[in-house]
C-alpha cells in the first residue's frame, strides 16, 4: 500500500520519565497486527509548528491525557478495527525501530502523530482507500467566476433589498414574496462565487463487489442503468455518489478522450417538494448529460479499437464549514495543494487517505470531513490507480495534461477545454505563482483536455 504512515488503534501508553524518547503508544494497526510506536519529531518539524500558537507540539504524555482539546487520544482495551473501544492515531513518516520495547511488540518510530479519532464515541473515520481532495465550486466553470461578477452581485443585492423594502412598505405581499425569492437566488450565486469549499474524493479501484470493475458496453440504455446504479449505491452517509470511467486501448493504456467522471452534486438553485431551496442532482440526469457529451459518446467507439471500459465507484464527502475555513488558510491550503496536486502540471494526485469525520448538527446518518491525512506517497493521477495496487500508463496518442506536461500556452489568450465531466468551457491563460495556467474567472482549471484556441471575439461597437 506504499505506506508512509501507520494507523494505530491505541490500547495503551508506556511512559519513561527518565528518558521520554523511550515512551510509546501500543495497539494494533489497520490490519490488526500488534505495534509499538515511539515519537521522535525532527527538529525542523517542531520548529515549523512552533510558529503556530494554536498547534500543540505532541508527545506521548500529551496523547495519553485523552483530552481531545489538547490532541489527546483515549486508549481502549481490545481496541481493534472490528471493535473500536478507543481512539485512533495516524503516525507519519514511520520506520522500523529495532531497539526493542518492554512489551516485546514490533516497534516503529514516527516523526508526527495525527489523531484520527479521539475516542470510540466519535464517528467512524474513513481510511484504507485511495483518493484526493478537490476544491469544489458547485457552479460549472462556463458560468464564470470573477471578481467583477462578485462586485456586480454585491451592488445588485443592495439594490434589490431596497426594492423589497418598498414592496413591504406598500403592502404588496405577493410581489414581496417573489422579490424575496429573487434576492435569495442572488445571495446564493454570490455565496458560491466567494466561498471556498472542499471535498474528499474516495475511490474504489478494486470495484465494490456488487458491480464488476470491467464493463462490456452493449446498448446505451444498459450503460445508463449501470452508471446510474453505481452512483446511487455510493450515495451513502451524505456522500455524493459517482463513477470514474477509465477507457483503455488494446494495450491497457488510458485513453483520455473517452475517460472521465460522473457524480451528483448539490445544486442550490434546484427545487424539489421536500427541499425547495436546493437539492442534490438526480443520478440519471447526470448520466444522460455525460453520455450526450463528446467524451461520453466516444465510449461507443471503443469496440473498434479493441478497448476496455472500467467503472470505478467514487464517493465525494463534503468538508464541514469549520474545516472549509481551516483549509482555506494559506498554510493549510498550501499543504493540501502540495499533497494532492502534481507539481509539474497541477493535475490531481491520488494518495491513500485517512479522513477524520463528524456528524452534521443533529444528523447522525451523514458524515462531513473534519480533517484529512494521508498514509502513502503519491500514486499518480486518479485514473492511473488500478486494482490491487496496479498502475496504468497513458496512451502516447491520447495523453492528458498530467501525462504530457504543460501544453504550449500564450498568456492572455483564451482556450476551449473539455472538463472531466464532459462539459466544455472557455478559459483564459494567466500567469500565477506556479507559472502559466488556465483560469475561468478566478478559478484555476486543473484537469482538462485541450480542445483548442477559442475563436476570436468580435470587437464590440
Amino acid at each position: 500500500m506504499y505506506d508512509e504512515s501507520k494507523i494505530l488503534y491505541v490500547r495503551g501508553y508506556t511512559k519513561n520519565a527518565e528518558n521520554p524518547s523511550l515512551s510509546g503508544a501500543y495497539g494494533v494497526d489497520q490490519d490488526g497486527n500488534p505495534a509499538f510506536v515511539r515519537l521522535r519529531p525532527m527538529d525542523q518539524i517542531k520548529d515549523k509548528h512552533k510558529s503556530n500558537a494554536k498547534v500543540v507540539i505532541p508527545d506521548i504524555d500529551t496523547l495519553a491525557r485523552s483530552d481531545p482539546r489538547k490532541a489527546g487520544c483515549r486508549p481502549g482495551d481490545g481496541n481493534h478495527p472490528n471493535n473500536r473501544t478507543g481512539g485512533i492515531i495516524v503516525f507519519e513518516n514511520i520506520s522500523p525501530d529495532k531497539t526493542g520495547n518492554e512489551l516485546n511488540l514490533p516497534g516503529y518510530t514516527a516523526t508526527w502523530p495525527r489523531v484520527l479519532s479521539h475516542n470510540a464515541s466519535e464517528p467512524e473515520p474513513i481510511y484504507g482507500r485511495p483518493g484526493y481532495v478537490e476544491r469544489a465550486p458547485y457552479f460549472t466553470t462556463e458560468q464564470g467566476k470573477s471578481a467583477a461578477k462578485a462586485r456586480y452581485l454585491q451592488t445588485e443585492m443592495q439594490r434589490q433589498k431596497g426594492v423589497l423594502f418598498d414592496l413591504y412598505r406598500a403592502g404588496d405581499k405577493d410581489a414581496a414574496l417573489a422579490q424575496q425569492d429573487h434576492l435569495r437566488r442572488l445571495m446564493i450565486e454570490f455565496d458560491e462565487l466567494v466561498r471556498h469549499r472542499h471535498r474528499a474524493v474516495v475511490m474504489c479501484p478494486d470495484g465494490d463487489g456488487k458491480h464488476p470493475l470491467v464493463y462490456r458496453i452493449s446498448t446505451l440504455e444498459r450503460l445508463e442503468r449501470k452508471l446510474t446504479a453505481i452512483i446511487h449505491d455510493h450515495s451513502i452517509n451524505g456522500a455524493h455518489g459517482g463513477v470514474m470511467i477509465r477507457a483503455l486501448n488494446e494495450h491497457g493504456e488510458i485513453l483520455t478522450g473517452a475517460s472521465g467522471q460522473i457524480h451528483t452534486r448539490w445544486d442550490p438553485m434546484l427545487s424539489r417538494p421536500n427541499s425547495p431551496r436546493g437539492a442534490v442532482t438526480d443520478p440519471a440526469d447526470e448520466v444522460r448529460r455525460y453520455l450526450a457529451s463528446p467524451r461520453g459518446a466516444s465510449l461507443f467507439n471503443l469496440h473498434r479499437e479493441k478497448g476496455t471500459v472500467q467503472l470505478i465507484p467514487t464517493e465525494r464527502y463534503n468538508f464541514g464549514s469549520a474545516s472549509n475555513n481551516k483549509y482555506a488558510r494559506p498554510e493549510e491550503s498550501d499543504r493540501i495543494y502540495g499533497l494532492f496536486k502534481n507539481p509539474h502540471d497541477h493535475s490531481n494526485a491520488a494518495r491513500y487517505l485517512a479522513l477524520r469525520t463528524v456528524h452534521p448538527s443533529g444528523d447522525m446518518d451523514n458524515l462531513l470531513v473534519s480533517e484529512v491525512f494521508h498514509t502513502s506517497r503519491s500514486l499518480g493521477t486518479p485514473l492511473q490507480v488500478g486494482p490491487q495496487g496496479t498502475h496504468y500508463s497513458y496512451s502516447t496518442d491520447s495523453q492528458p495534461v498530467a501525462a504530457r506536461g504543460r501544453p504550449t500556452l500564450t498568456e492572455g489568450r483564451e482556450y476551449v477545454v473539455e472538463m472531466p465531466d464532459g462539459l466544455r468551457a472557455t478559459a483564459e491563460c494567466k500567469k500565477g505563482s506556479n507559472g502559466l495556467a488556465l483560469y475561468s474567472g478566478r478559478q484555476r482549471i486543473d484537469e482538462y483536455t485541450m480542445v483548442g484556441p477559442a475563436p476570436s471575439r468580435s470587437p464590440s461597437l
